[in-house]
C-alpha cells in the first residue's frame, strides 16, 4: 500500500505493478491458449428489467438513517451503520428486480435454454421459486445439505430441469454443469468482479461444447448502479495487474469506497 497505492483501495499503475510482480518471480499467469486449451470469448449481455419501486421505497427511510450514521458516532457505530446499509440496499434492491428476472428466465426457458440463474438473497430465492415453479428449479445455495446438492446437480445435469439456482459464493469445485447449460443469468451482483468471473468458470471450461453466453440483469435503482460502478473500477484495476500488455482504461475520479459511493447516492 505504502509504494504502490494512491489510497487503501486504488493502486497507481497497475500494470507496472503487474510487471514487477513478474520481474520478482512472484507472479505467474499461465493463459488458457498457453496450456493449450483455448475456448471461445465469453458473450456479456447487461440488460436492465424493470423494478418493484415500492419494494426500495419500503426501506428508504431506513437507509437514509443508516447512511446518515456513517458520518458520526463512534468508529464502532460507523462500521455497524455501513455494514447494515450495504446489507439492506442489496437485499432490498435483488427482491425488487427479482420478478422482473424471473420473466427475463422465463423467456428463455420457454424456447428450451437452459440456465444456470445466480443470486444472493434467501428471499430473492424465494421469489424464483414461486415463479418459476412450473420449471421445478433445482437449488445449490448455502441452505442445501451436500446430499441435495448433489441431487440438485444430477437433476440438472439429467435434464429434469433447466434451471439451476447458484448462490454467489457457492460451487466452489463444481463440475459437470458445463456438460448441460452455456447460459448464466446474474440476477443479483457481487462487490467482487471475481466472484463473478468464478461463476462463468463453472461454464466456460473443458467439456463446454458451445459458446457461453453471460446476461447480468441489473436494476437502474437501488445498489445496483453504485456497485456497477465499484466493480469496473476492480475489473480495470485487476485486469492491468494480471495482464500489463492489455490496457484498459482506469477510472481515476472515483475513489469512494462502496459504502461512501452508497451514502453518496441516497443522500
Amino acid at each position: 500500500m505504502r509504494e504502490w497505492c494512491v489510497n487503501e483501495r486504488e493502486v497507481r499503475d497497475p500494470a507496472v505493478l503487474g510487471s514487477f510482480l513478474r520481474e520478482q518471480n512472484v507472479m505467474l499467469r499461465r493463459t488458457k491458449r498457453e496450456v493449450g486449451s483455448q475456448l471461445p470469448p465469453v458473450n456479456t449481455i447487461v440488460e436492465y428489467v424493470e423494478p418493484d419501486v415500492s419494494k426500495l421505497r419500503s426501506v428508504q427511510e431506513q437507509a437514509k438513517k443508516l447512511a446518515l450514521q456513517t458520518s458520526g458516532g463512534s468508529f464502532m457505530e460507523r462500521g455497524r451503520a455501513a455494514r447494515e446499509l450495504d446489507l439492506l440496499m442489496r437485499q432490498a434492491t435483488g427482491i425488487a428486480k427479482a420478478a422482473g428476472a424471473a420473466k427475463y428466465a422465463k423467456q428463455l426457458l420457454d424456447a428450451n435454454v437452459p440456465i444456470l440463474l445466480v443470486g444472493w438473497h434467501r428471499e430473492v430465492y424465494e421469489i424464483w421459486l414461486k415463479e418459476l415453479d412450473m420449471y421445478k428449479p433445482a437449488m445449490y445455495t448455502g441452505s442445501e445439505s451436500d446430499k441435495q446438492k448433489a441431487e440438485a446437480v444430477q437433476r440438472f445435469v439429467r435434464g429434469d430441469t433447466d434451471v439451476f439456482i447458484l448462490s454467489l459464493r457457492s460451487g466452489a469445485g463444481l463440475d459437470g454443469l458445463q456438460y448441460r447449460c452455456s447460459t448464466i443469468m446474474f440476477g443479483e451482483l457481487d462487490w467482487s468482479p471475481k466472484v463473478h468471473e468464478q461463476i462463468v468458470g463453472r461454464l466456460n471450461r473443458e467439456g463446454q461444447l458451445d459458446r457461453i453466453t453471460v446476461v447480468y440483469l441489473n436494476a437502474e435503482e437501488g445498489s445496483d448502479p453504485v456497485m456497477l460502478n465499484v466493480l469496473g473500477i476492480k475489473s480495470s484495476q485487476s485486469e492491468n495487474i494480471i495482464d500489463p500488455d492489455h490496457q484498459l482504461k482506469t477510472n481515476r475520479d472515483v475513489k469512494k469506497s462502496r459504502v461512501q459511493a452508497l451514502v453518496g447516492r441516497l443522500l
